[in-house]
């Protein structure tokens, strides 16, 4: 009997961590959306200053993605592995820096993230391989993130289309046979 106490009292600890984590994402990015605006007090002028030297102008949205994959996490619990929604949150940053790097073209774009990104990959892939890759990187990170296909998600969208053309085809071969 004593065991299955044990059990009980594992799971509701860590269901307290659990929580605990999470109202600490929210308030943290609740100070990050504070700080962007640069108006109350040298800490949040810090902070504000350290996001947008590791994010660039990707620290404008850090607050809300840190948002967005806590209450995901909440609204997802049984579902969630919250190692995989960590890393797809990291990717899709780290792509997204990337991305706004070669965009701006100054090391400030991408923050300190972006500019070594860019060191590491435009002597080697160029400015198209180097797109094709932080794109890549930003849609993999959101499959993870949200668990939701992206490609399910444009074969969705191209279906009609393809049906339009295999019946346009199907008139033409039906028309061609006629004559």
């Amino acid at each position: 009997r004593s065991g299955g106490r044990k059990k009980k009292q594992d799971g509701v600890a860590a269901f307290v961590w659990r929580d605990i984590g999470l109202i600490v994402c929210l308030a943290v990015s609740l100070l990050l959306f504070v700080s962007c605006f640069d108006r109350f007090g040298p800490y949040l002028s810090w902070l504000r200053q350290i996001n947008f030297g590791i994010f660039g102008y990707i620290g404008y949205l850090t607050p809300f993605m840190l948002a967005g994959v806590s209450l995901y996490v909440i609204v997802s619990e049984k579902k969630v592995h919250p190692q995989l929604k960590i890393l797809g949150w990291i990717m899709t940053v780290c792509g997204m820096c990337g991305l706004s790097r070669l965009w701006f073209q100054m090391e400030a774009g991408g923050g300190w993230i972006g500019q070594k990104l860019y060191e590491a990959l435009f002597v080697y892939l160029g400015a198209v391989g180097m797109y094709l890759v932080m794109v890549a990187l930003v849609l993999i990170g959101l499959d993870l993130t949200t668990e939701r296909s992206i490609l399910g998600f444009f074969g969705r969208g191209s279906r009609r289309p393809m049906e339009a053309v295999k019946g346009s085809a199907r008139q033409h071969r039906e028309s061609y046979e006629v004559k």
